[in-house]
């Protein structure tokens, strides 16, 4: 069904009762946007909605009659050529009608996104000055090498900008930096120790507090915008200095803490905080040759990687509750996953499916006031993994902070 479009010599005021009574038919299924912009376009106009909105009140309320007029199709049925001429003319006035609804959508996304390009590249001019994390206390050298030894870290649920003040835990920016500073050392370290040669970082999201509930925003100390900003140069701080010892390959994947509308039904993908972190990462780290920035395959919700002959998967773990999800994946990817890794759930998990691995990330953030009236607990940890050609999951790192 679309909204008609105007007859031969149909007077305006009649045009205008027939598509008021064609939304008042209708209900909710056309928006009054909707209505305007055909109107606009078939009288030639540039009213906003709420002019023909109240215009139609008066209209529909006055039972304004109109005048009897013949339908030029009607007089023209008999005349099979010229019937199919007019049934042309309207087939592809509403193709048209349709191509430019695609062309605003698209022209709608593509502004979204430079808006969010330009904050990125706002805040890389704001934060390029300022250093958040400490230097590592250990000795940075070049390990030797073993052959074929690569480490995979997991970071993820991070909530930067929030507040916790419980009895099993403490949580605040402040923190965040010292429990990031920790886990630099312990990547240093665990890296060194395990002589690998290559390090994949998969940033699982939730990396922000965001704004989606209430006391959520009650319990963050600083605005989403301010969040997003610091903890994207967090980020790029620890891929620096991760990079000085190792060559980095860096993944990410979205995640529901950082949509911009706090409904989920009103939220769009592609506007998402987690973008404006990417955005910032690759502008900010442009000149770094020690890292390179990865592409999703399937989506910016999964990222896909192969380590020597291994497929692994990333997923943040919002879209796939962990029941069922080795089956369901592989059956969605129609590849077998030799390793699913997931975060959301704030804890440390595994488990193994007809030859699939499944891990959970722990959080940065640990025990938050939610889990605290569930009475449930956990420490603040992010995984890292050590895998060889013949074992992905050869050594399992959880790395308590």
């Amino acid at each position: 069904m679309v909204i008609p479009y105007r007859k031969l010599n149909e007077t305006e005021q009649d045009y205008k009762l027939r598509v008021y009574k064609f939304k008042q038919a209708c209900g909710n299924e056309f928006t009054w946007l909707d209505i305007a912009e055909v109107l606009n376009e078939e009288l030639g106009y540039d009213y906003s909605e709420s002019k023909y909105r109240k215009e139609s009140y008066s209209m529909l309320e006055d039972n304004y009659m109109p005048e009897a007029i013949v339908d030029p199709i009607e007089e023209i049925i008999d005349n099979s050529d010229l019937y199919l001429q007019a049934l042309e003319v309207k087939k592809e006035r509403i193709k048209l009608s349709d191509e430019r609804t695609q062309i605003n959508a698209i022209a709608r996304k593509i502004a979204r996104e430079d808006v969010f390009k330009e904050l990125a590249i706002e805040a890389v001019k704001e934060m390029e000055s300022k250093k958040v994390l400490e230097r590592p206390k250990i000795k940075i050298s070049t390990p030797s090498r073993k052959v074929n030894r690569h480490g995979i870290l997991c970071i993820g649920d991070w909530h930067y900008g929030l507040d916790v003040d419980l009895f099993y835990n403490k949580y605040s920016p402040e923190i965040a930096t010292q429990r990031l500073n920790k886990l630099v050392e312990k990547v240093l370290e665990i890296g060194k120790k395990e002589q690998i040669e290559e390090l994949t970082i998969i940033n699982l999201g939730d990396m922000i507090s965001g704004r989606i509930h209430l006391p959520l925003r009650l319990n963050s100390r600083i605005d989403v915008v301010t969040q997003t900003m610091q903890v994207s140069e967090i980020i790029a701080e620890f891929l620096t200095t991760l990079s000085l010892i190792f060559p980095i390959n860096y993944y990410s994947v979205e995640d529901n803490h950082s949509r911009v509308e706090p409904n989920k039904k009103d939220s769009i993908n592609t506007e998402a905080f987690s973008r404006i972190i990417d955005w910032y990462l690759k502008e900010r780290l442009r000149n770094n040759e020690n890292i390179k920035f990865c592409e999703n395959e399937f989506g910016d919700d999964i990222a896909s990687l192969k380590v020597y002959n291994h497929n692994i998967i990333a997923i943040h773990g919002d879209k796939d509750p962990q029941r069922g999800i080795v089956d369901k994946l592989n059956s969605y990817l129609q590849t077998h996953v030799d390793m699913i890794i997931s975060a959301h759930m704030h804890h440390f998990s595994a488990d193994e499916n007809n030859e699939t691995e499944f891990y959970c990330n722990g959080s940065l953030m640990g025990q938050d006031q939610y889990a605290n009236d569930l009475r449930l607990n956990s420490k603040p940890s992010q995984l890292m993994f050590i895998s060889t050609p013949d074992n992905f999951s050869e050594v399992l790192y959880k790395i308590k902070l």
